[in-house]
């Protein structure tokens, strides 16, 4: 739980905290990542929460739970390939993150169509998406980039932590009894 909060936060703040270049952002690659590490439902709690989270300093609205299903939807896949060997191929995992980036821009589109265009035409609702396709492809291009770099590596560096925590916090939860054995609970160092 500690992990999710700790993933939830940082994409909160790389959220937050704009690049100058618009759309490139790095809460993509973090959802994605926390999928990769931590598994398909913590992956979508966690794209869910950063949508929810930083809306609350850029501005709720009706998009926000099209935000929140998005980045859900991209940290529930990562997570669902985690074990295969897509996940350790650092050139798929770029073109994963191409793919999941437009994925989200389109599921925002449909709302942007939905609710903004208001011309329920096959023709409008392209429109709405070639309007969108130079921001998408911007953020499609730093996630990929940003995958590219850091998988399979950071999942490795991220699982190994989480093992660590959790053997010492096996470790520190421990009976004092049993690691005082003999000493009636008398500490003698």
């Amino acid at each position: 739980m500690t992990a999710s909060a700790a993933f939830a936060a940082l994409a909160v703040v790389s959220r937050i905290v704009k690049l100058p270049i618009p759309d490139v952002e790095l809460t993509s690659f973090i959802v994605i990542l926390a999928g990769l590490s931590l598994g398909a439902e913590s992956g979508f709690l966690i794209g869910s929460l950063t949508a929810l989270i930083s809306n609350i300093w850029l501005g709720q609205g009706a998009w926000t739970p099209w935000q929140m299903l998005a980045w859900g939807l991209m940290g529930a896949a990562a997570g669902w390939i985690r074990h295969t060997s897509w996940s350790r191929n650092r050139i798929v995992m770029a073109l994963w993150g191409i793919a999941s980036a437009f994925v989200y821009g389109w599921i925002l589109d449909i709302w942007t169509w939905l609710a903004y265009t208001r011309i329920y035409t096959v023709l409008a609702f392209f429109g709405t998406l070639g309007a969108s396709a130079p921001f998408d492809a911007i953020n499609a291009a730093s996630t990929a980039v940003l995958l590219l770099i850091a998988t399979p590596w950071a999942v490795d560096l991220i699982q190994r932590t989480l093992h660590r925590g959790a053997l010492n916090t096996a470790t520190s939860t421990a009976s004092p009894t049993a690691s005082n054995a003999g000493t009636n609970g008398v500490a003698t160092h």
